[in-house]
């Protein structure tokens, strides 16, 4: 883990984007807006910001690297269980998109780039 001065809050930030991401996958919600790409750019951009935040968090590679595979688990199950909803629909094409904003994100993430958390803490 980053040297952070409120690694619980930042903790319990990412946990809530990734309980936000289960509930707006699962919750029946109203047709949603037709945006380029479909909705498959939602996926890929839902994902990148879950990895991309614990990438802010976690420093070790095996704790990145476990929830690279935690999340692209979590996308497989969820549209899994999109598909017993009876209001949502199975896509394999969601799972891959799930899985490529995993990518995204991880490329994105620390050392390629500066550790967002960090420079908020330190203005802060």
């Amino acid at each position: 883990m980053y040297s952070l001065k409120w690694p619980a809050v930042w903790i319990t930030g990412a946990w809530l984007l990734v309980a936000t991401v289960v509930y707006l996958s699962l919750a029946r919600l109203p047709d949603a807006v037709p945006t380029p790409g479909g909705d498959k750019t939602a996926h890929v951009a839902a994902y990148a910001l879950m990895m991309f935040f614990f990438m802010q968090i976690y420093s070790r590679r095996s704790y990145r690297v476990l929830t690279g595979i935690g999340l692209v688990l979590l996308g497989i199950v969820l549209e899994v269980l999109q598909g017993y909803t009876g209001y949502r629909a199975f896509e394999y094409p969601d799972m891959v998109a799930n899985t490529l904003g995993v990518v995204v994100g991880w490329a994105a993430g620390p050392p390629r780039t500066f550790n967002l958390l960090v420079r908020i803490e330190n203005t802060i």
